[in-house]
């Protein structure tokens, strides 16, 4: 699926911490749903085994080495230390500067500020949300309520593909579902905070490893959404603020005031409907405006995308896509398969 090229970042990371027996074959994988995933991580020197022929699909990960598995993808062996105040992570432990690492760049949290329980066996839910980290959502900050806003992301960016749907959040997770999930995220876009608001840089977590997209390859860096097309007599924003006011000799009137987000501006609008259907503005719309004359500063609408429509289930504060629209006008947006436990 993806190639590796020569000259970047050597990511060496092992999911299980005894002695391994560097090999390219597992004979406990060939039957499983995961396998694609172990080999592609593999390939790529992220994972490795228990021995030359056994990787271990379905034994249980501890968060201590989840700290190791992420740390490890991120930031090789640039880790830091002295930086939490964990009674039950020492100094002498193999996994105190993962920790300390993962801690540190906010990829994983402890239960509380003196409890981090590294040998706890993580679950689906805070693999999700370390995942989900390491992208840069930074989950203690997401609207909502954890674990419910970590798998409204999660599955809209696909993270639980080809994992059964009967998985409950709570179970333990298994080395070959971290490592399926893990690969899902490959092809996701890295985000950052910017005034609050969650918004794709140009990277995807792949290239934050260290590795880098071949050109030549036929599955290349997957396309991303990008806004959608604007006239050049229309002003096009995505909603933060909108009210009504009424405006005419007697009031007769209503339509918009309208504040856009990066846009320090509030635009008016001569009536609140679009192709003479109620326009029904909300935040998080997309709203195309036209000047009613040229020497006006009355706008009317030309075109809405409600948030609802492409981004179902989900609050405008948490958007990340914004729809592709067509030269036909036709809107394109990121399709979640529903998994039904969550």
């Amino acid at each position: 699926m993806k190639k590796f090229i020569a000259c970047l970042l050597a990511v060496i990371m092992v999911m299980s911490f005894a002695t391994v027996a560097f090999a390219t074959d597992f004979t406990d994988i060939s039957r499983s749903r995961y396998e694609d995933a172990i080999n592609e991580l593999y390939d790529m020197g992220i994972v490795n085994g228990y021995s030359k022929t056994k990787f271990g699909t379905d034994y249980t990960l501890t968060r201590a080495e989840a700290c190791a598995i992420m740390v490890r993808a991120l930031y090789g062996e640039k880790t830091v230390r002295d930086v939490i105040t964990f009674d039950d992570v020492a100094y002498r432990d193999w996994f105190y500067e993962y920790v300390n690492t993962a801690v540190f760049y906010d990829i994983v949290h402890g239960h509380s500020d003196k409890v981090f329980a590294p040998n706890d066996e993580i679950t689906f839910d805070q693999m999700t949300t370390i995942i989900l980290n390491a992208l840069g959502y930074n989950a203690p900050e997401l609207a909502g309520t954890w674990p419910e806003n970590v798998r409204r992301i999660a599955n809209r960016l696909d993270l639980y593909d080809n994992i059964p749907y009967y998985i409950e959040g709570t179970d333990a997770i298994t080395r070959g579902e971290a490592c399926q999930m893990l690969y899902n995220a490959l092809d996701c876009y890295v985000v950052e905070y910017i005034r609050g608001k969650i918004v794709e840089t140009d990277e995807t977590l792949y290239e934050k490893m260290g590795f880098s997209y071949d050109d030549e390859d036929d599955d290349t860096k997957p396309v991303k959404p990008v806004n959608p097309s604007v006239k050049d007599n229309q002003i096009f924003g995505i909603v933060e603020f909108v009210e009504e006011y009424t405006f005419g000799e007697n009031h007769e009137y209503t339509g918009y005031e309208i504040k856009f987000y990066d846009n320090t501006k509030t635009y008016k609008t001569g009536g609140t409907k679009v192709d003479g259907v109620d326009a029904n503005l909300g935040r998080g719309d997309y709203v195309w405006l036209e000047l009613t004359y040229s020497n006006s500063d009355t706008y009317k609408i030309a075109k809405v995308i409600h948030f609802a429509d492409f981004q179902p289930g989900t609050e405008p504060d948490d958007i990340v896509f914004p729809p592709v629209v067509t030269g036909d006008d036709e809107v394109i947006v990121p399709v979640n398969p529903p998994i039904a436990v969550y």
